[in-house]
């Protein structure tokens, strides 16, 4: 009973205390206290009713102390005087109760003495046992049903927590000695679990709904070069040995660093087998190759052909893009930049432009090629040569060429390009007859004609038939001054 004399009357409360608890699967217990007392007058015995101001206070001390915690309300008795309310509706109750605490109660400005302790209730003495179940009733642990074994869960005094272990070196570690961990969330018919096998290499496992399931862990097993996997499950293995055998391994990390999608044995730093896409629905994409020494090469794609120990290889060096084969051959394509607005095209090999089948030589174009510098022949330099003798008979071979006007046979020769439209030039049969050292013979057995080679000929005969029409001149002369 509190009591406090007043000007008219005493005032007593008959008070009684009761810590509302949430049931013990709630994720918090509420700050609140349910308080109920009775207003009498001490000299009458008549109940006081009606609304009154009343403020709440707990401290630490019965008398004086440090006030933790106070809440002012307007509460109505009702006839009997009895009025009922809530300690922290208003400003939570936030204290630890791990000390004794004592609730002062004023009363219209009036404070009634003494102050009540506030004791424990039934459910506070069970949330006591629960803070001390375990290790000797430290309140930092949790022991088995039955006591075996002790410190299941346990946490330490910097709030690290440990399962099967009082050690924890983090904020959460779990130790087992059989080397199987499985954490599961289940709602409904979808699962994250995690799951460790040490005889036969540990996974990590995420599954869904209908048996999906899109799995990670370590691959250990028999293989020498380990490392990690994801993997899509088929049926679960009968055990841990069966572990990746069973299932299809979509990507492997290896320990050195190589990574495989499709294959489980990576050879280089990326090893997929199968078709690369870059972008999002032709959006494109950036494939970078960094430098790889200080001579500024860059990096390598190497392309194998099947069943076949040529490769092709793209790389960059300096300011060339070069791109190799490695083989037997060795033939290379390079592109260049000569660093002063220059650039060049190296190959080497044979180029087919217009056409597959470059049919052995150096350079064959099907179609029209047009150079507007125009184009240059074999050097003709004296140094270069030898055997040198003067053309004999040019003019009478040149009496013996036949020029004609003629079409390309485009329909029966498609493959060849050549060009519409009339067109001027000789017949290289009929060259081959007079002048054989300008023709030639492709490698599909047609007759080429050197036009340029004809040139000397038509030099030769044209300096031949001066000098036959200078005799015919000066013959002609000396019969005008004869007849004169």
């Amino acid at each position: 009973m509190l009591c406090k004399k007043t000007g008219w009357a005493k005032a007593c409360v008959l008070v009684g205390l009761t810590v509302l608890m949430a049931s013990l699967a709630s994720a918090e217990i509420p700050k609140r206290i349910n308080y109920q007392g009775r207003l009498i007058d001490p000299t009458t015995g008549d109940p006081l009713t009606g609304a009154r101001n009343m403020t709440f206070r707990i401290f630490d001390g019965a008398i004086a102390g440090t006030l933790l915690w106070s809440e002012t309300k307007v509460d109505t008795a009702d006839a009997t005087g009895i009025f009922s309310t809530v300690l922290g509706s208003d400003t939570p109750i936030d204290i630890s109760f791990e000390a004794a605490c004592w609730l002062e109660v004023e009363v219209n400005g009036e404070t009634l003495t003494p102050r009540r302790e506030i004791v424990s209730v039934p459910y506070a003495f069970h949330a006591a046992f629960s803070d001390s179940v375990g290790g000797k009733g430290d309140g930092h642990s949790l022991d088995a049903v039955d006591g075996d074994p002790v410190d299941v869960v346990f946490v330490d005094d910097a709030g690290r927590v440990g399962v099967g272990t009082t050690e924890p070196r983090s904020k959460f570690q779990v130790a087992t000695d059989n080397g199987d961990l499985r954490l599961s969330i289940r709602p409904g018919h979808t699962h994250v679990a995690t799951n460790a096998y040490w005889d036969g290499g540990w996974r990590n496992s995420v599954a869904g709904t209908g048996g999906s399931s899109l799995r990670m862990g370590l691959w250990n097993g028999d293989i020498p070069e380990a490392g990690f996997a994801f993997i899509a499950s088929g049926d679960e293995p009968a055990g841990a040995g069966e572990l990746f055998e069973s299932w299809t391994r979509l990507m492997v990390i290896r320990k050195n660093g190589n990574v495989g999608i499709g294959t489980d044995y990576p050879g280089m730093k990326l090893d997929v087998r199968g078709s690369i896409s870059t972008g999002v629905d032709g959006s494109g994409g950036n494939l970078v190759l960094a430098a790889i020494d200080s001579t500024f090469e860059g990096g390598e794609i190497i392309w194998n052909q099947a069943d076949s120990e040529d490769i092709w290889v793209q790389d960059l060096l300096l300011d060339h893009m070069r791109f190799m084969t490695q083989s037997a051959d060795d033939n290379q394509l390079e592109i260049f930049n000569g660093g002063d607005g220059t650039t060049g095209l190296f190959v080497e090999g044979s180029v087919g432009i217009g056409i597959a089948d470059y049919d052995g030589y150096k350079l064959n174009v099907a179609g029209e090629a047009y150079a507007s510098g125009g184009w240059s022949g074999p050097p003709s330099d004296l140094r270069f040569k030898q055997d040198i003798e003067g053309i004999e008979g040019a003019l009478d071979r040149v009496l013996g060429l036949r020029g004609v006007v003629f079409r390309w046979r485009r329909e029966e020769y498609e493959d060849k390009g050549f060009p519409e439209g009339k067109h001027l030039g000789v017949i290289a049969q009929e060259v081959e007859k007079v002048i054989p050292e300008v023709i030639d013979e492709g490698p599909d057995g047609a007759k080429l004609v050197a036009y340029t080679e004809l040139i000397p000929v038509l030099i030769e005969s044209i300096k031949e038939l001066k000098a036959e029409n200078d005799a015919l001149k000066g013959r002609i002369e000396v019969l005008e001054s004869s007849a004169d």
